[in-house]
């Protein structure tokens, strides 16, 4: 027959070492986050847009354990994903786009935004090819500053084709006859404007952190 005593011993020393488990448990998940706030505010402070950086990069899984590379590369598909959804989004609502001059604003954002999203596509791949300390690699024309220089041409390529879009509306704000559709419109291309240069200002802190 088992000793009731040894048994309450040993049910009170598990339960002991639970409670204890269970109390350390809340206290590093917490930890953790903090240390994923505080790597993204610190990145993100030194961005032109911190709050929609912040924004970004806080629903990057594991942003914290992330490298400054990583965290560039994230911000870049964060861009892409936005300059391919305005996009759509124009082409969807294309038919509102009633008059002459409002289909040339159209026509013109679907083009500018089309380069930014190649310019973004062609900066992910470059980015892809960095290898910072590791050779040159398989890639005999271009070494890393090659990379680095083709990077930051392509993302101020998508930013200044970004704004342009933007700048496609300044007419209609001028004469306030710009209509929901097109102030919609609008409102996407400029944040896809600022997402790509907050993908820019991350990039050159990567560049920064690895020179």
């Amino acid at each position: 027959m088992p000793n009731p005593t040894l048994s309450s011993t040993f049910l009170l020393s598990s339960a002991f070492i639970i409670i204890i488990s269970l109390s350390g448990h809340p206290n590093s998940v917490l930890s953790a986050a903090t240390r994923r706030r505080t790597n993204i505010k610190h990145l993100c402070s030194n961005t032109t847009y911190p709050g929609l950086c912040i924004q970004y990069l806080t629903i990057v899984p594991n942003s914290a354990k992330k490298t400054p590379k990583d965290l560039a590369k994230s911000a870049l598909i964060a861009s892409l994903y936005r300059a391919q959804f305005t996009r759509l989004h124009i082409l969807k609502v294309s038919k509102k786009f009633r008059r002459i001059r409002d289909r040339g604003v159209r026509g013109d954002c679907l083009e500018l935004l089309g380069d930014t999203v190649d310019s973004l596509c062609n900066s992910i791949l470059e980015l892809s090819k960095l290898r910072r300390g590791r050779g040159r690699g398989n890639d005999l024309m271009c070494d890393d500053r090659c990379h680095v220089s083709n990077i930051q041409t392509y993302l101020s390529s998508a930013v200044t084709d970004a704004s342009d879009c933007v700048g496609e509306f300044d007419e209609f704000v001028k004469r306030k006859k710009m209509g929901k559709v097109m102030a919609t419109v609008k409102a996407k291309a400029l944040n896809v404007e600022q997402a790509t240069t907050v993908a820019l200002d991350l990039f050159c802190q990567f560049v920064a952190a690895c020179d």
